[in-house]
């Protein structure tokens, strides 16, 4: 590992501040450069070529976030795999980040298998900051047992073209999932995230929340789907997708779903597509501050709802910083 990459990894760990780290380049784990000695006795760690497996041992507390943070140099497809484990009544919040190393131009394939025991607690952050010349494509499948409870926080904010696939089996009774997202984009990019959650128990409980932002000529798409099997009573199911379009340009695809085949449940979607509300932008003019400050402002306010949920405060800080970097200047004051 030469040392303008060690530099680089360096700064993307410290960003977001979380000492339990493990480094991928390529797709390849580096465990040389990794640093998880303070959780070694309560995880096993299983790796191959391109992948690797975590276990987090039964009812085991992991006290510390572990950041696996992957780069790619380009040249050829990374294809990075994680598969982790939780056996029951363990927890832990895992923080998946992607950013590019070296070139714009490179492809990412990744894939991600959890799987969470009875009574387990998981918070799985995925922070994708690739090139704007960059293909990313992500497939990641969640099983849930018993009164399991599982967070999603999903943040889009690079590649030219990126789409993420994200599947939860409640598996079983009274398990919990809570999916939350952001994507934010602008020129070219293309965004795409395609949910489904299986409600195959019953008495399991599902909030998804996604919301875009879209400036220049940025294209969002969600498609979401909701699935209540036969026998799932007492199901309770809420979706939502609200977008926010910063350009005249911009546009956004939304496609919520439910499938219900049992009885007495309590299930709804929705989904809005609009721009920024003229009314808080005059009330906020009105009291002294300047247009494109009032329109960050909003946006802000808009994307709080789904980054204010994170509980490392270091990410919750970073995806701040980067939604006013990306979208300030002449896009955010012609808005």
């Amino acid at each position: 590992m030469r040392s303008q990459e060690r530099e680089i990894a360096e700064r993307y760990f410290k960003e977001v501040g979380v000492s339990a780290r493990l480094l991928f380049i390529d797709g390849r784990w580096l465990p040389e450069h990794s640093n998880l000695e303070a959780l070694r006795s309560h995880l096993r760690l299983l790796p191959s070529e391109e992948s690797l497996s975590i276990e987090i041992a039964k009812s085991w507390d992991v006290s510390l976030p572990i950041h696996l943070l992957h780069l790619t140099s380009g040249g050829t497809e990374a294809s990075p795999s994680l598969r982790l484990s939780l056996e029951e009544g363990a927890r832990a919040c895992v923080i998946e980040s992607y950013a590019p190393l070296a070139t714009p131009d490179y492809r990412v394939n990744g894939r991600a298998s959890l799987s969470l025991g009875k009574g387990a607690v998981l918070e799985h952050v995925r922070l994708q900051r690739e090139s704007l010349g960059a293909a990313h494509e992500a497939s990641i499948e969640v099983i849930q047992a018993d009164q399991s409870l599982f967070s999603s926080r999903n943040y889009a904010l690079g590649g030219a073209k990126a789409k993420c696939q994200l599947t939860v089996s409640l598996d079983g009774e009274g398990a919990e999932c809570e999916l939350t997202g952001l994507s934010i984009g602008r020129g070219l990019q293309r965004l795409e995230t395609l949910t489904r959650i299986d409600h195959a128990q019953p008495n399991c409980v599902s909030r998804e929340l996604y919301k875009g932002v879209f400036g220049e000529t940025a294209h969002g798409s969600f498609i979401g789907r909701i699935i209540v099997r036969p026998g799932a009573n007492g199901t309770q199911a809420s979706q939502g997708n609200p977008n926010l379009l910063l350009g005249e340009a911009a546009t956004v695809e939304t496609r919520p779903e439910l499938e219900i085949f049992a009885d007495e449940v309590k299930c709804n979607h929705g989904a809005t597509v609009g721009r920024l509300n003229e009314e808080a932008l005059f009330y906020l003019r009105a009291r002294g501050l300047e247009g494109p400050t009032a329109r960050r402002l909003l946006v802000r306010a808009f994307a709080n709802e789904v980054v204010e949920p994170l509980s490392v405060a270091a990410v919750r800080s970073l995806l701040f910083s980067e939604l006013e970097r990306r979208l300030e200047g002449a896009e955010l004051e012609s808005a």
